[in-house]
């Protein structure tokens, strides 16, 4: 896909902010791509990635927008103390984090939609895609799991101050997942971002999955290898690449069958 054209303005309050320790020691322009660590959200970035959304032509309606943006302003804020995405810059916020989950909706209501699921996001982090997927489909039940201290506290800060009704956390590893009750209301299903290779997610989800559960996991493009490993644990579903706003930038989202049926 096109790379949005409309890059964060130079002269902006956020890149000046971004510029001034360099500017005391030298003549040099500000760079125009800022770090994180300094300002936060703003209204050029909700700018941007309000574009970014409409020019993929993403379902992400004007509301979940906004919670979205209270939802970064929380990311920037935690970020600069706990470190939750590492050095970045709000380019690369939107384009890299933002957008790379939101690209898989139209994938995952093209799975989900009809029966609204049990969505655990298996490694969530800093909540990417679990909270993102919480905001944008509240019929949605999310489960986020992530056994790291720090992250499920922003975790579960998030969905307080957003009030996602929709969303929980489980601060353990994936092996602490109980196996599905029989009869449950809605179906068990997994997604992971960069979470581990494919025949070690399935492994690992496996035993709390169900004979429909399916696993979704968000890969860079060159995933055949991966692939490949599989062997006799199954095949995918489907490999469904997603929209991007850089040409340099290539990812799917590779469906599974949690418990998939060995092959001869």
């Amino acid at each position: 896909m096109t790379r949005l054209i409309r890059p964060l303005a130079k002269g902006s309050p956020a890149a000046r902010h971004a510029g001034r320790r360099a500017a005391t020691s030298s003549s040099r322009s500000t760079p125009a791509r800022k770090s994180i660590a300094g300002p936060g959200w703003t209204a050029e970035a909700a700018g941007r990635l309000n574009e970014a959304i409409t020019h993929l032509g993403l379902p992400v309606s004007d509301a979940a927008r906004q919670r979205i943006a209270t939802y970064a302003e929380l990311l920037l804020r935690w970020n600069q103390t706990f470190n939750l995405l590492g050095a970045t810059t709000l380019e690369d916020l939107i384009d890299l984090h933002l957008i790379d989950c939101l690209a898989t909706l139209p994938a995952l209501d093209q799975w989900l939609g009809d029966n609204p699921p049990d969505l655990h996001d298996i490694g969530s982090g800093a909540g990417l895609p679990g909270i993102l997927l919480a905001i944008t489909r509240p019929e949605w039940s999310l489960t986020l799991v992530e056994p790291v201290n720090k992250k499920a506290a922003f975790l579960r800060q998030t969905i307080g101050a957003l009030q996602l009704h929709n969303a929980t956390v489980i601060e353990d590893r994936v092996e602490s997942l109980p196996a599905p009750q029989p009869g449950a209301a809605r179906t068990r299903h997994f997604i992971g971002r960069a979470f581990t290779a494919l025949d070690r997610f399935l492994s690992l989800v496996r035993p709390a999955a169900s004979e429909d559960s399916l696993l979704f996991a968000m890969k860079a493009a060159r995933a055949g290898d991966e692939i490949e490993q599989l062997g006799a644990t199954g095949r995918p579903l489907a490999v469904t690449p997603l929209a991007t706003m850089r040409p340099d930038l290539e990812r799917v989202l590779i469906i599974l069958s949690a418990r998939p049926t060995p092959t001869p």
